[in-house]
Order: structure tokens, then sequence, then C-alpha cells
């Protein structure tokens, strides 16, 4: 984070009036004034802008309140910094009115080369909080223990707690990630379980299921059997059913031939019988014969007669002609009218049809939009379903991504580190060389001081033998820290190749879901406005099909009042009734008719016959009788025959209906068999359905205790990298190996601080009492004294070590990837120092000038603000705090 420029009003000291402070054009800044004048309150202005914290009193949650400036109750402070070659902006606004606090908190970043903001604000103050310490890689706890050394606070890490310092350490070496990691792992590793618990729950199910194949193969042999010995019953019904068959073809053709005699009877007995009516009829004949001879006598009667039914006959048909008018009169009015009812009918029927066949296509029409509606709401919902997959995928794969940068810098961070252990380790193999050349040379005669060429006295001997034992195990011990972490940080680079490849084959398969992601987008889009043409369309017709739907039912309605609606069909209504009520008034019966003529014929051949002609008919009749006669006995002859005949297969009738109680009891017993034997087939249907599921079951808990296999190599797996990524795996490794970088940085600063008088170490691990060793992260100098614990210096010396660890962890930032801090930022602190040790202070700070891209210190001290080439003087006025450049050269 490179500071560009920042705005602040009523923030501390700084008024009502926003005062913009521009650090752009320096590299090298010195904030100077008077105690109490706002230099720290600029600093604070800073972190309170990215991280909403600053200074405030003990037992306050939130500094808010207590960074107002006096009488005021709006603050606001804006924030411009670069961050891996890109600019952003923070703005954050407190307001306290009416009682209520209200915060307000913008993050955006500018576009390349303009004054444009892209906004990444979240939704809420959290959330975008949350967005901006994940791209600075820190949080306030561990800037101010790293890059800023704020005023007071120089030795605030030396004095934190070891595990505090490991803390702090791990979260400046971005080691986060790996908690994130880690449970991530334990996550999973708890799903794997729990996949593998339901795995074992169902193979002991399967196997329960397994063990009742011996009873369901036995059940399946029993079923068997028995269906053999019904197919056995039911051969031998057939046999009984091939035999009664014969037997009833037999009785069939006896009993078709005693029909044949019962039908021929029954001719015979209807001819018989004619035989009698007619005989009785030539008695009735003769007898009117008879009364034809006597009724000669009779004829002016008879006369009288026909004459009476002559008037008769001409009434009737006077009578019959007018009826036969008015029916030929009413059947053409009928036919008329019965022409213009079918005519206006078929007109109607024949538009109720045409109706209805357009309100047939109307709805075909509508089936068929409908159904092209649903199939792409199924293709659309399928989609929407697929796109949910792949959008959970996606983030996955924004996840994915993120992690791959980290394991590739992480990748490259290990191999820089590796080159640079094993430059370290050959510098301190040739170190531990030179000290025991040294202790060698000691060890003769009456050495030499090498610098003074003055003998060295015992003492003075004595002393340097010890310091050479010291700094001899010194060097040993970081010979063999080294060669360890070498070891280690050579499989760890071989892992992480490995991970980064399968990481990059994971990215290239979401590259994969990203193309189908956004055709199906596209589709998508088309499917949705189709639906919506095809919706609009549909609305449309089933409002045309409802109203042709109305239209059909009117005219359908309507067929009742056609009639009604014409005058030609009225008026020809009207004539049928007329004639119709003639026909009722006009009474004709053609019954009587017939008979008037029947008599008047009748007594017309009366009067006309004579007796020769009686005479003959009687001869004749004698004759008709007399062959009728002998033909009826012929019949009655034949007839008792036919009796006999029949009465001999009576018996046939008896044998056909045993014979067919027979064939219903075997039947019944076919119908029996044949029900038993679908209800065994469908049970040994059910029972091999069970094996073949049994068979089915073998297989699944074969694969299922190969899966078994893979989830419990995967549980150990996933506890095996709970266990890696936790604070004593691999964050307990990589601080360790940030050991060695942190402890050559400050004892580099630490050396031209002191001459060369002091150096520091950071052990990682302390020895037990009781044996073994714990992991710690405590600090010791070793001076001209001996080597001590960072708590027995004090003072400027405390100051020094301080400076040069801050600087060291400072710098450590600045080289890593990830967190990129490229600023350093030191708040007073130098009044404990003299002259000399203000001079080695300046000359580190140039030294190491280079490594950041701002340095930024609070001094007010003459000797150092002089030093600098650029000052922001800050001045306390009556409205508050003011800030103005100077430039040294």
């Amino acid at each position: 984070m490179i500071p560009l420029k920042i705005q602040i009003k009523n923030f501390l000291s700084y008024g009502p009036e926003t005062q913009t402070i521009d650090f752009t054009r320096y590299q090298m800044i010195c904030l100077s004034g008077k105690n109490g004048h706002g230099k720290s309150a600029l600093l604070d202005a800073i972190t309170w802008a990215v991280w909403g914290e600053a200074r405030k009193s003990s037992g306050q949650p939130k500094p808010d309140h207590g960074l107002l400036h006096l009488g005021e109750r709006n603050m606001k402070v804006v924030f411009d910094f670069e961050f891996n070659n890109r600019c952003y902006r923070v703005r954050r606004e407190f307001t306290f009115a009416y009682g209520k606090p209200s915060a307000y908190l913008e993050f955006g970043m500018f576009v390349d080369g303009s004054d444009e903001l892209i906004t990444l604000t979240d939704k809420t103050i959290r959330k975008t909080q949350a967005k901006i310490e994940l791209l600075l890689g820190l949080d306030f706890d561990s800037f101010i223990n790293s890059a800023f050394i704020r005023q007071g606070n120089a030795s605030e890490f030396s004095n934190k707690s070891p595990k505090e310092r490991k803390e702090i350490l791990g979260n400046i070496l971005g080691l986060s990630v790996y908690d994130k990691l880690r449970k991530l792992a334990a996550e999973k590793s708890r799903l794997v379980e729990n996949e593998r618990q339901g795995l074992l729950k169902l193979q002991d199910r399967l196997m329960v299921d397994i063990l009742k194949q011996p009873d369901i193969e036995a059940l399946a042999k029993n079923l068997n059997h028995k269906l053999v010995l019904i197919q056995n019953a039911q051969a031998g019904h057939k046999i009984l059913w091939d035999d009664y068959q014969k037997q009833q073809q037999a009785l069939l053709v006896l009993r078709e031939l005693s029909l044949a005699n019962h039908k021929k009877l029954n001719e015979l007995n209807i001819g018989y019988q004619e035989g009698l009516n007619k005989l009785k009829n030539l008695r009735i004949s003769w007898q009117q014969l008879l009364i034809k001879i006597k009724g000669i006598l009779n004829k002016p009667e008879l006369e009288l007669q026909k004459f009476e039914l002559n008037q008769k006959l001409t009434e009737l048909r006077f009578k019959q002609k007018n009826n036969w008018q008015n029916k030929e009169l009413l059947a053409q009015v009928s036919a008329k009218y019965q022409k213009i009812e079918t005519h206006l009918f078929n007109e109607h029927d024949q538009k109720v049809s045409q109706l209805f066949l357009e309100l047939e296509k109307l709805q075909f029409n509508f089936a068929h939009q409908q159904e092209i509606y649903q199939k792409d709401e199924q293709e659309l919902s399928l989609l929407n379903q697929l796109q949910l997959t792949a959008q959970v995928k996606l983030q996955d794969f924004a996840q994915l991504q993120n992690d791959q940068q980290v394991l590739q810098k992480q990748f490259e961070k290990y191999k820089e580190f590796y080159q640079r252990l094993i430059v370290t380790g050959n510098s301190a193999k040739s170190l531990q060389d030179e000290l025991v050349s040294k202790q060698l040379y000691l060890e003769k005669d009456c050495p030499a001081c090498p610098l003074c060429e003055q003998n060295l006295s015992a003492d003075h001997k004595y002393f340097l033998n010890q310091q050479f034992d010291i700094q001899i195990k010194l060097a040993q011990h970081r010979v063999k820290r080294v060669a360890k972490i070498l070891k280690e940080l050579k499989i760890k680079i071989c892992d992480q190749h490995a991970l980064l490849e399968i990481q990059n084959q994971k990215l290239k398969d979401f590259g994969v879901w990203h193309v189908q992601f956004t055709q199906n987008e596209a589709r998508i889009l088309i499917l949705q406005n189709k639906m919506a043409e095809n919706k609009t369309q549909l609305t449309t017709l089933q409002q045309v099909i409802d109203q042709q739907q109305r239209n059909l039912q009117q005219y359908r309605a309507n067929r009742t009042i056609l009639l009604q609606n014409n005058l030609e069909a009225q008026e020809l209504q009207t004539l049928i009734k007329n004639y119709e009520q003639k026909l009722r008034e006009n009474i004709y019966s053609e019954t009587e008719f017939q008979i008037v003529e029947s008599k008047l014929d009748y007594i017309t051949r009366l009067l006309v016959d004579n007796t020769d002609q009686l005479t003959n008919q009687r001869a004749q009749i004698l004759a008709q009788v007399g062959l009728l006669v002998q033909e009826l006995k012929t019949k009655k002859a034949d007839i008792n025959n036919l009796n006999m005949q029949i009465k001999q297969n009576a018996q046939i009738d008896y044998d056909l209906n045993n014979l067919e109680k027979l064939f219903l009891e075997l039947n019944k017993n076919l119908n029996e068999s044949k029900l038993e034997r679908e209800m065994v087939l469908q049970e040994l249907g059910g029972v091999q359905e069970q094996l073949d599921k049994m068979h089915q079951t073998k297989l699944e808990l074969a694969q299922l205790k190969a899966d078994l296999t893979g989830l419990d190599s995967a549980v150990q797996d996933y506890k095996s990298l709970v266990s890696a990524f936790g604070k004593d795996g691999l964050q307990a490794l990589l601080i360790e190996d940030a050991i060695p970088e942190i402890e050559q940085e400050a004892n580099y600063l630490l050396g031209r601080l002191t001459d060369n008088q002091a150096q520091l170490f950071i052990e990682s691990l302390r020895d037990l009492k009781s044996g073994g060793t714990k992991e710690t992260l405590d600090i010791k100098i070793s001076d001209n004294v001996g080597l001590r614990p960072y708590e027995m210096f004090s003072g400027g010396e405390a100051f020094r070590i301080d400076f040069a660890l801050r600087i060291a962890i400072s710098k450590l930032l600045a080289r890593r990837a990830g967190t990129a801090l490229q600023t350093l930022i030191i708040d007073e602190g130098f009044g404990s120092q003299d002259e000399e040790g203000l001079a080695h202070i300046m000359e580190a700070l140039y030294k190491i000038q280079d490594d950041f891209a701002k340095i930024i210190i609070v001094s007010h001290l003459s000797s150092m603000k002089e030093q600098f080439p650029v000052q922001f003087f800050i001045q306390k006025m009556a409205t508050g705090s003011t800030v103005s450049v100077i430039e040294q050269g």
C-alpha cells in the first residue's frame, strides 16, 4: 500500500475545512511540527480510513466518537493509495446527530490513467471492510506491528508474548489462507466421513439382504416343483376335455337328427291342421251353397237389399274421394314444408359445421402452440438448473483461480527462498569454518592479535575462546536449521508443484464449464423471448377460441327459431293444420267400404246364379272333401311314426345335459388350475426378481467396498491435510522459514546501529526440562556482555533492537507476494537516541529506502527532520491543523 493523497475534515485536530495532502511526488517524508499539532493524527487518519481503527481510550469498542473534532458532528477522510500497480480510493465518514451515530464506507478502484472510479462497495460496511482487508492481505493489528511503528509502540511486537508474536507473524506472511484451507479440509473430511458412515450403513443393509438368499432360493425351488404338479394336472384335464368333446360331437349329431324329426313333425302337424281347416271351410261352403239354393226363392227381398247397399256404397265412395283429395293436398303441402325445413336446417348445419371446423383448427393451433411453450419451458427449466450448477462451479472457479494464484506466488516464494537459504547456509558454513580456524589459532602458544599484532593475555585468550564457543554453537545451530529447512522445503516445493499441476488442470476444466455457461445464457435469453411471444399468442388464441365457442353456442340455439322467422313456412304450417282438421271431420272407414262392397257382390251373384251352377258346385265340393280326407289319413300315419322316433331319442338331451355338467366341472377345474398356475408364476417371478436383485446387490456390495476403500483413503488424506494446514504444520514451517530472513535483515540493521556490537536470534523451539521441545518465538540478543533475552535491554538499546526488528519485518512485507506493502511509517521514538545513534538510524533509513516506495517519519527533532529532502510541516491554527510542504533539496 503506497499513500498517494488524503483528504481530511473534522478529524481530531483538523477542522471543518477539507484539507488535501498529496504524497505522490515524494519518497522520504518527515512530518514535523510541535507536539499536539496533528502529526500523528495524520497517520491515524490513514489507518481509520482503511481499517476503521485509530487511537482510542481503553474500554472503548470503536474510536469514532473520540476522533471527532471538538464541537463537530461529522468527520470524513478520503484516502487514495496504490497497490499492485492499481490505484484505489477509500472514503469513510462518521456522523453523530440527534444522539444517534451513523457510519459510511465507500471503496473503489480508478480506471487506468483517468479519474473515473469503479465502485467496489458491497451491501454492508462489514463486507466492504472485508474486501479491503482481502485486497491488502493485512488486518489492523498486523499492520501496526509491522509496517507502522506508532508513537510509543515501537516495542509492541517485541513485548508481545511468543504466541502473539507467532500469530502476528502468521498474519504478516498471509498464513490465513492455510486456516481457510484447514477449515475446508476439515469440512471435506467431515463430509467424506459422513458419506463413509452412510455407505457403511448401506453395506450393513445389503449384507442383511444377502443373508436372505438361501431362503429365497428354497422358496423358488418349491414354487418350481408346485408349478410342475399344476402343469401335470392341467395335462390330465386336457385329456378329459378332448374325450368329452368327442362324446359331445356324437350326441350333437343325434340331436341334429332329432331336431330334424321335430321340424318335420311340426310341418306335418301344420299341414294336418291346414287340411282340417280346409275341410271345415268346405263344410261352410257346402252350407252356404245350400243357403244359395234356398235363397233363389226370396229374390224381391234380395233386390231391396241390393238397392240399399248401392246407396250406401255411393255415399262411401264420395267420402273416399274427398279423403283422397285432402290427403293428396296435405302431402303436397307437407312436402313443400319439409323441403323448406330441410333447406333451412341444411344451411344452418353447414354453417355450424363450418364454425366447428374453424374452432377445431383454432384449438389444434392452440394445443400446438401450448406444446411448443411447454417444451420450451421444460428446456428453460433444465437450462436454469444447469446454470445453477454452473454458477456454483464458476464460484468455485473464482476461488480456485485465486487459490491457484496464491499457490503460484507461494511456489515462486519457496523457490526464491530456497535459493536464498542455500546462500545463507553457505555463508553460515563459511562463518563456522572461519570461527573454528580462529579458535584453533588461539590454541597456539602465545598467539598474537590479528588486528594489533600484540600477544594475547591468558584472560583475553580465555574470553575470546568463550566468545568463539558461543558463536560456533550459534553458527552450528544455524547450519543445522538451514539444512533441515532446505530438506523440508525441497519436499514442499515438489508437493507444491504437483498441486499446481492439478490446479491448472482443474482451471482448464472450468474453462469448458464457462463456455457452456455462456452458451446456456444465450439460449436462455432466446427461450425467454420466444416464450414471451408464445404466451402472447396463446392468450390471443384463447380469446379467439372463447369468442368462437360463444358464437357456435349462439348459432346452435338459433336452430329452433329458424322456421318461426320464415313466413312461407308459417303459411304452409297453417295449411297443414287445416287439411288435418278436414281429414278428422270427414270420417271414412275403408273396412266398412269393403264389407258393403262384399255384401253387394254376394247378393249380385245370388241373383245371377242358377240351379245348374249350384248343383255342379255341390259335386265339386264333395270331390274335394274325399281327396282331403285321404290326405289327412296319410299325414296322421306319418305323425305317429315321427312321434315314435322322437320318444326313442329323448335320452339324447339327458346325456347332453349330463355332459354339459361334466364340462362345467372340468372347466372350473381348468380355471382353478390356470389361476393357481398364474399365482405361482407371479410369485415365482417375484422370487426371481428378488434373486436378480440379490445378484445386483452383490455387485453393488463389491462396488461399495471399493468406494469405502477410496473413502477411507480420502478421510486419511483430509485428516493429513487438516494437520498439515494447522498451526503446527505448514504455518509453523513457513514461520520457521521466515525467521532466518528476519534475523538476517534485523542483524544487518542492528550491526549498523551498534557498530556490530550486537546480534539478535529468534528461537522457534525451546528445550523443555522434561525432554522434548516446545513451539515458541523468543528473541535473544548477543552483545559484548553475552547472550541475553530481549527483556533484559532498556532505553536506547531496546529501541535500536525494536527498530531493527520492525524494519526487518516491514522489508519482509515488501518482498512477500500477496501483501506487497511498500510503505514504512515510523511515528516518533527517536528521543532516546544520542547524536551518534540518530546518525546510525538515518544511515539505515537511507540504506533501506530502495526497498520501500515511501518512507514516512514523524519527528520534532531538528537533527532528524533536517536530514530529510522534504518536510510536511504541521501547524495548529484556531480553525484546525494545517499542512504545508517544505522541500529542502
